[in-house]
């Protein structure tokens, strides 16, 4: 049903993910956690904040041409 890689690579790359993380301690996993959650959380801010930006920029726009069609 599902192809597994076989792939080296891919093993090796597995299996070195697997000895640091079983070698951390508590401290340190929860250290990264919260290192994890404060980029996420600084990327979905940019995001959001890169929309508020265009749909500010775009209201004034809208007002212009809804102000034309009043006029005319």
């Amino acid at each position: 049903m599902f192809d597994r890689p076989t792939n080296p690579t891919t093993v090796s790359y597995a299996s070195s993910l697997g000895t640091v993380l079983f070698s951390l301690n508590v401290n340190e996993l929860v250290a990264l956690g919260g290192l994890l959650l404060a980029v996420l959380t600084f990327l979905i801010n940019w995001r959001y904040k890169h929309l508020h930006y265009r749909l500010a920029a775009a209201k004034p726009a809208a007002k212009t041409e809804d102000s034309h069609v009043a006029e005319g």
